[in-house]
């Protein structure tokens, strides 16, 4: 749904196959058909991005797919509402189209995703393929659009939690926004905090955030390493809050596992600290300076040298306190 607000237009297209029973294709789903035909519709000069899912017909199991195209260029000129042998669906090496294709515009109001679901057997969600644009994430423009736009509004990104709304996506009994959950692990959450710090650092730079739950506890993952800030951001929040991030480099270092189960990295000037889970992901992570310590792997079993390593922990900076 949150695609359609930046496609030039939406198509929904399912493409069949010919030649009834005589057509062994006919009874299982091929996705090298369908992808076939996104490459000669891109090879066209087509810019678009999709939503497709493969199902069998309820009646007589013949297979077929389905697919929402979210044009980002002008969509070729073809018939609408009626079945027709379209050029990109078509078999090279029979030289014969690979069946019909049938267009329409999406009708339903929940958004033209919730037209693709009404298509598919519920039942048998496991069964079908679906496949989809990743790269970036289906929708990501449209969000990042609204991080840059709460930025230049003076708003704050997530109000209401790890959630976002989408304009005109309105529950038809209380006549409200529906809120739709946005992981804090996923790529776009990250690129949308991102977006919305570069647009208030530029836009904002003698006004502090406003802030919210999700960004606060971000920026506090973040902000002592400067490598992980654009420079904007870095000298936004320097100028803001008084605060110097702790710079690590991320070149030369030395990784060493101590007795206690933690995982020391000796950068020039920095020491990073790791504790990770059984399954190796990061469950905690400290960056401290160095204050003459120079360790080495014959120390590292030595008692009092992890101690002082446990100190320096201690008087590491602290995470950066933000307030409105």
């Amino acid at each position: 749904m949150a695609e359609e607000k930046t496609a030039t237009d939406v198509w929904f297209i399912t493409l069949t196959y010919g030649g009834g029973y005589d057509n062994p294709k006919g009874s299982h789903l091929h996705y090298a058909d369908l992808q076939k035909t996104f490459k000669r519709m891109r090879r066209a000069g087509h810019k678009f991005r999709y939503m497709a899912v493969g199902e069998y017909g309820s009646k007589r199991e013949r297979a077929h797919f389905h697919a929402l195209i979210f044009w980002q260029s002008d969509p070729p000129k073809v018939p609408m509402n009626e079945r027709f042998h379209w050029e990109y669906w078509y078999d090279q090496e029979e030289e014969k189209p690979i069946g019909f294709v049938q267009i329409e515009k999406p009708r339903s109001k929940q958004g033209a995703a919730v037209y693709l679901m009404d298509y598919m057997e519920k039942t048998s969600l496991a069964d079908n393929q679906m496949r989809y644009s990743k790269q970036p994430a289906l929708g990501s423009e449209y969000l990042l659009q609204k991080a840059r736009a709460a930025a230049r509004a003076g708003l704050a990104l997530f109000p209401h939690g790890n959630t976002y709304t989408i304009e005109g996506n309105v529950s038809a009994k209380t006549n409200k926004l529906f809120y739709y959950p946005i992981e804090r692990d996923c790529t776009l959450y990250d690129q949308m905090i991102r977006e919305y710090l570069r647009e208030w650092a530029k836009e904002r730079p003698n006004q502090a955030l406003s802030m919210c739950d999700d960004v606060s506890d971000w920026l506090s993952e973040v902000v002592q390493d400067t490598t992980r800030l654009d420079p904007e951001v870095q000298d936004y929040i320097a100028n803001q809050y008084q605060y110097e991030p702790l710079f690590v480099p991320r070149n030369e270092h030395t990784v060493y596992t101590l007795k206690n189960g933690m995982i020391l990295t000796l950068y020039a000037d920095v020491w990073s600290l790791e504790k990770r889970a059984s399954n190796g992901t990061l469950a905690w992570q400290k960056d401290v300076q160095r204050r003459g310590l120079r360790p080495n792997v014959n120390l590292l079993q030595d008692k009092e040298l992890l101690q002082a390593i446990q100190n320096e922990v201690e008087r590491a900076p602290p995470r950066l306190a933000l307030v409105n």
